[in-house]
């Protein structure tokens, strides 16, 4: 069985689409809710870009750690930086340590897309199976 159908890389793509245009419109809000909980727009940064970075890692990566994950991590650190600094000029601050934050949710996304494909992908169901070999007749 291919990773496309594991995962339905078509649909994967879409939601990825709908999650980035939301991520971006909801960090470009002018004014936004304010949560008076410590530290709590670092955890909100922290779980969006988790979420980007594993949903770009799980359409852009194969099967093994590699290059395609240290590039889908680059990437979506480089959009990180873009998006905190395009946030001035909706009325919004650019924070050092809300890009931090990005970061370490990036890195996680990565990570965990990495962990959860390796045992989808290396469960005994998603392996190929041969089909049985009548009775008499030896396999090649």
């Amino acid at each position: 069985m291919s990773q496309k159908s594991i995962l339905g890389i078509g649909s994967l793509s879409t939601f990825l689409g709908c999650y980035w245009c939301l991520l971006f419109i909801g960090t470009h809000v002018p004014k936004p809710p304010t949560i008076h909980v410590q530290h709590a727009d670092k955890l909100v940064h922290f779980v969006a870009f988790a979420g980007l970075a594993g949903l770009c890692a799980a359409i852009f990566c194969r099967q093994r750690f590699g290059v395609r994950d240290v590039f889908v991590s680059l990437f979506c650190l480089v959009y990180a930086g873009i998006d905190e600094l395009s946030q001035i000029p909706a009325g919004r601050t650019a924070d050092i340590f809300d890009w931090l934050a990005d970061f370490a949710g990036i890195l996680l996304g990565v990570l965990a897309t990495r962990v959860i494909l390796g045992r989808v992908l290396t469960h005994p169901r998603s392996q190929p199976t041969q089909p049985p070999t009548p009775r008499g007749v030896q396999q090649a």
